[in-house]
Order: C-alpha cells, then structure tokens, then sequence
C-alpha cells in the first residue's frame, strides 16, 4: 500500500477504537446515510504537500502534511428540544482529545499530530455543526 492508504486507514482505526460508540460515527469516504434524530460525526483527512526533507543516494525523507478533520453534527435547537451545547461541547473534547498532540506509529515511521482547531459552524439545516481539525505530518522513506 502507498503512504496515503496507510494515513488514512491508520488514523481511520484510531478514530474507530478511541470513538467507539460515542454516536454514530462514518468516513469522508463511506457512503452512508446517517440518522435523522441523533447525534453523529464525519471524520477524513486532507492532504496539503510533500516536501523532500533529505537529499541521498538511496533512501530520502520525503514529508506529508494534512489535515485531520472531525465533523459533529447535533440537532439543532430549532428542530430538537434534545440539543444540548454541554453534549456538543463534550462530543468535540472528545474528537479533539482522539488526536491532538499524538502519534499514531504505522511500520517504523509515525503520523504526528499537532495541537486542534475548533470552528462553531453553527446551524446547518437541521444541525448545529462544529468542526475539529488537526493538523499532522508523516514522514516516509524512499
């Protein structure tokens, strides 16, 4: 598999274990349908660039940089009594607290994350939507 694949797939199975059954949770690159009354969150990943870190004969460093984004979705107060901004504030801790300021170890190289963002999108429809990003880097070898 390529470093993308293994980006993905590794911060994918992290998201999966630390988010458990906290609300439904699906993937940018799922198809899926989710509920209509309930709390849920979309997670995936955006790649920025790669920058050659190391110049050699053989095996070079080349580093990748992205974006791991959370999406969390809550009812929103005009089409739910059950919104609650505690709940929304503690579904976006927890989404946070999954990759701020880790690592996630694939082979012998890592995903290394940096400190998050959080942006209140507000009402969306019938959601209020707040936005988790963190961004990381990935050093491969080759």
């Amino acid at each position: 598999m390529g470093a993308y694949s293994d980006i993905r797939q590794a911060a994918e199975t992290k998201f999966n274990t630390d988010w458990a059954s906290a609300t439904q949770a699906f993937f940018a690159k799922e198809n899926a349908t989710p509920p209509n009354d309930a709390a849920w969150v979309r997670m995936g990943i955006n790649y920025s660039e790669t920058t050659q870190k190391s110049m050699g004969t053989s095996a070079n460093i080349h580093r990748k940089t992205g974006l791991i984004w959370i999406q969390i979705f809550t009812p929103s107060p005009d089409n739910s009594s059950d919104f609650s901004p505690a709940y929304d504030d503690e579904l976006t801790q927890k989404a946070a607290d999954i990759f701020a300021s880790q690592s996630i170890t694939i082979g012998t190289s890592r995903i290394v994350c940096r400190d998050e963002t959080i942006n209140n999108i507000g009402q969306t429809g019938a959601w209020f939507q707040t936005n988790v990003t963190v961004p990381f880097y990935y050093d491969e070898v080759k």
